[in-house]
């Protein structure tokens, strides 16, 4: 080394060093911002006397977050932590339809295969309908496990694989020819699990440990398929009691394959690594579980293997959310950035705080993207009045799904409730608003001035679903009376009896005496547990209502007849 090389090299290490030392310190205080703004997302559940959430986020192949708010078990004052484990509803089907995946790859069964051909108990539709129908949800068949309280299974009851598939198999019409439309299905991934366990000689469990989560270092993670099992750290769920406080969830149930998966965040994000960092089933394995399903006409779907394929903000992304007895979940996936953010909650809404996260992790590229002209404008963009925002609050009616949605303004923000879920929803500008819980665009719109108004409900890759809006009804006693009677279900072989209990309408179960008490919708709809049962009355040309079909949502057209 040179005389004159070496001054020059003692001048420029200590200015590197220093630049690398300020870099350091730069995305260091970044990071701790980043972190910081995370916490205020679930600041609120942070309490000692609340359910909470933990949340993990993954950038580039490295989890940057990780943390966990409010309690695992009130009674017990168990606080949540990173590895707490939590049932995640339907995140779990992406996982039994990879081990679907894995199999087919593996030349042990075909996508193309009848499903009789593995579970020759189901009926012969006139139809066939393979694998593939149903691992897409187009298969056509009804889902039974939102229906087994109109079979007489009481409140709480023991559920399991067998109970249901035993129920779908008496059904022996489909909605629409497979392949023609898309119906979500738990009862088709039921379905699912018990062609894993028939082709591969072991149960879902058992097969998605060893080729899955074990490979992946998924070490808290299993499909629960016997509930008196004891697992460490298990978190307990709650819900709003409609009088205030809580009540806690009591887990009766051995169903997986649609849910039942127990896991934690953390775990959850080294299966998200795997779409990048391929560790299970290699590159076909992850191009055949990107692959989305063409409909019949040619349409192709927003599904794919237990993934929902969207954009939110401009940006691709690929998610599932589940919920299921007061745990929800969500885990999303920004592919394009190498980035997924996973929150596992107890009682709060999992997606929306979820998006929020996202939000604020890739807060520098939704802004880059919104530069260049992007039609999604960032949430929160628009400012709008509440009293702009109470103008489009109301009740809104989709009669073909059976649906009835209620916006409205709280703490002056406009909120859209669905059933269970409800989310936020962003204003955008001219009536149109971006709900935060799922990625899509709420508008709101008059046809013309004599018209009632209408909401638009933009799906992506979908057609838009519209509600008109409705007043709520409220029948009077003497209006209910054109409802009682005894009805009868033929495909069931089941009988409930329809009454009036405190001035309101109630089904009845003479076998076990339980009662449904019944929530009017839309004259001649009702609901029962917040939307997940609804009832539609049929009157015959004199006016007299003579049947009611029933409706849980993914399971439709069970008819009761009056007798």
């Amino acid at each position: 080394m040179t005389h004159r090389t070496s001054l020059l090299v003692a001048v420029l290490l200590p200015a590197l060093f220093a630049t690398t030392v300020v870099d350091g310190a730069t995305a260091q205080a970044e990071s701790d911002s980043l972190a910081v703004q995370t916490d205020q997302v679930f600041a609120q559940w942070d309490q000692p006397d609340s359910p909470g959430c933990t949340c993990a986020v993954m950038r580039d192949g490295e989890v940057v977050y990780s943390r966990a708010f409010g309690m695992a078990n009130l009674e017990h004052d168990i606080s949540l932590t990173p590895q707490s484990v939590f049932e995640v509803g339907s995140v779990s089907k992406q996982f039994t339809a990879a081990s679907i995946a894995l199999l087919a790859l593996r030349g042990q069964l075909s996508l193309d295969d009848d499903i009789r051909t593995y579970v020759p108990e189901m009926p012969d539709f006139g139809e066939t309908i393979t694998i593939r129908h149903v691992v897409h949800h187009t298969s056509g068949m009804d889902s039974y496990g939102g229906l087994f309280r109109l079979s007489g299974w009481p409140d709480f009851g023991y559920i399991n694989n067998a109970r249901i598939l035993a129920l779908q198999s008496r059904h022996r019409t489909l909605r629409f020819r497979p392949g023609e439309e898309y119906l979500y299905s738990n009862g088709g991934y039921t379905l699912l699990a018990e062609i894993v366990e028939r082709v591969s000689g072991t149960s879902l469990r058992e097969f998605a440990e060893e080729n899955i989560f074990g490979p992946l270092g998924m070490a808290n993670t299993h499909f629960d398929d016997d509930h008196r099992t004891i697992v460490k750290n298990r978190v307990q769920s709650y819900e709003p009691r409609a009088q205030g406080g809580l009540r806690r969830y009591v887990d009766r149930e051995d169903w997986v394959g649609p849910i039942g998966l127990l896991t934690t965040a953390e775990d959850l994000l080294r299966w998200a690594r795997n779409f990048y960092d391929i560790r299970v089933g290699g590159p076909n394995f992850i191009e055949l579980i990107l692959t989305r399903f063409t409909l019949n006409n040619g349409d192709t779907l927003h599904y794919s293997f237990g993934l929902e394929h969207s954009a939110y903000r401009g940006l691709k992304e690929v998610y599932h959310m589940g919920a299921w007895e007061g745990f929800s979940a969500m885990l999303l996936r920004f592919p394009e950035q190498r980035f997924a953010v996973a929150v596992l909650c107890n009682e709060p809404w999992a997606p929306e705080l979820a998006r929020e996260v996202a939000d604020i992790h890739l807060s520098d590229v939704f802004e880059a993207v919104a530069t260049e002209g992007e039609s999604l404008p960032a949430p929160k963009a628009v400012s709008v009045s509440t009293s702009d925002l109470q103008k489009v609050a109301g009740h809104y009616w989709n009669d073909k799904g059976k649906r009835l949605r209620r916006i409205y303004v709280q703490d002056d923000t406009l909120r859209y409730s669905g059933g269970p879920y409800e989310s936020k929803l962003a204003p955008l500008g001219n009536d149109r608003f971006y709900s935060l819980g799922e990625s899509r665009i709420v508008s709101f719109t008059s046809p013309t001035p004599e018209q009632p108004r209408q909401m638009i409900v933009d799906v992506y890759d979908g057609e838009p679903v519209v509600y008109d809006a409705v007043e709520p009804v409220s029948p009077s006693p003497a209006e209910l009376e054109a409802y009682l009677g005894t009805y009868f279900s033929e495909e069931f072989d089941y009988t409930w009896v329809l009454r009036i209990t405190n001035d309101a309408l109630t089904m009845w179960d003479p076998r076990s005496w339980s009662e449904l008490a019944l929530s009017p919708l839309v004259r001649d709809v009702f609901q029962f547990d917040t939307g997940r049962l609804i009832f539609t009355f049929a009157r015959d040309a004199q006016g007299r209502v003579v049947s009611f079909m029933a409706d849980a949502g993914q399971s439709k057209n069970v008819q009761f007849v009056r007798r």
